[in-house]
């Protein structure tokens, strides 16, 4: 909800406890330059996510 910066999910399948969930917030066929940038712009983040980390080493 962008009113008031409130995000909810729901999930159709059970979630165990401690597991992670994860948000496609864009196309994963975009280079990690421009997944990053767009992150920054939109949403204020830099993603620290297993493959932006992988690309950063």
């Amino acid at each position: 909800n962008e009113n008031i910066e409130w995000l909810t999910i729901h999930a159709v399948r059970d979630i165990e406890a401690g597991q992670e969930i994860t948000i496609l917030y864009l196309a994963s066929t975009l280079g990690y330059e421009e997944r990053q940038r767009f992150l920054r712009e939109k949403f204020k983040f830099e993603c620290e996510c297993k493959l932006c980390s992988l690309r950063r080493a």
